[in-house]
């Protein structure tokens, strides 16, 4: 898919391709403005696929916006600068969330019918 970072949406959802869409209006979280932009928050839209539910913001992030992001990502200094902007966001509330995440992900594997031998 070559479909701009700024509209990502323009040629389908980005999972099953379609372009049954629809858009949600929000704003860009005050740290991913800070860290990858360098600014203050901004509107944005989340699209959502009509086919298969998947959810996604309309503008991406380029090359050097994902760089900036994603420099030392989840590092110590990582979460002391996140927890400025998001005080609930500390290293055991992602360590938490990561895990139940693995879980759920585990058991919905399990389920699906590719797997199951016999």
């Amino acid at each position: 898919m070559s479909a701009s970072h700024l509209a990502r949406h323009a040629e389908g959802c980005l999972c099953c391709g379609t372009t049954n869409l629809t858009a949600e209006h929000t704003l860009i979280s005050l740290y991913l403005a800070f860290k990858a932009f360098n600014a203050g928050p901004a509107p944005c839209r989340i699209i959502r696929c009509n086919n298969c539910d998947f959810r996604f913001y309309d503008r991406g992030l380029s090359e050097e916006e994902g760089n900036a992001y994603y420099q030392k990502y989840r590092d110590e200094n990582y979460f002391t600068e996140r927890n400025k902007f998001e005080p609930f966001y500390t290293r055991a509330v992602h360590d938490d969330l990561t895990e139940r995440t693995e879980q759920r992900l585990g058991a919905w594997i399990l389920t699906m019918p590719f797997l199951q031998l016999g």
